[in-house]
């Protein structure tokens, strides 16, 4: 163990200390963002829309930076299915499942519910995803969540039930979010 003895402390006004532009370490994280949406939306027919409130722009640090993006979207439909997919600059991201070439919708997350337990009871999908995406650019980047209905009339809902009845314990109001996290290589 060493003791410093100092009497007096006087700055030294000539010279200016100056601290390294420091690289992060690998796998730390350098940048979080965060996007949550409040309010409900809604959609009918099978139309692709983005989900308002829910997309984030941003820069990355550098090209070999990996995006830990986790989303919690609650939907709902009156027509059995709700599908919620992540883009990044407009190409859906985890829909990469086996059996290309057949007629199957690709998304990142489906969820499927009994149409009259949905009709009726209020039951919201929660669909939560951990996606690690790797861009590789230093270009603005943007993720989106995008929802869809199902076929000709059939509504899809965000953030709320089908039926959303303003009853104590049934029909809650939800948040849905999407955060993202910068992680350096």
């Amino acid at each position: 163990m060493s003791t410093l003895y100092v009497d007096n402390l006087q700055p030294n006004l000539g010279n200016q200390v100056e601290i390294p532009n420091l690289k992060p370490l690998a796998g730390s994280v350098i940048n979080v963002w965060e996007a949550r949406k409040t309010d409900t939306q809604s959609t009918s027919g099978f139309t692709v829309v983005d989900v308002s409130d829910l997309s984030i722009t941003l820069t990355p640090t550098s090209a070999s930076s990996k995006f830990l993006i986790n989303f919690n979207v609650r939907s709902s439909s009156n027509y059995y299915a709700t599908y919620i997919s992540l883009l990044r600059n407009g190409t859906v991201l985890f829909n990469e499942a086996d059996g290309a070439g057949d007629s199957r919708l690709r998304v990142t997350s489906q969820i499927v519910t009994e149409i009259t337990d949905s009709n009726d009871h209020g039951i919201m999908h929660c669909h939560t995803v951990t996606i690690l995406d790797s861009p590789n650019t230093t270009s603005a980047v943007t993720y989106k969540i995008q929802t869809a209905g199902r076929g000709a009339s059939y509504i899809a809902y965000i953030n709320r039930s089908v039926p959303d009845r303003a009853y104590t314990e049934y029909d809650l109001r939800a948040v849905s979010n999407i955060v993202i996290q910068e992680i350096a290589q």
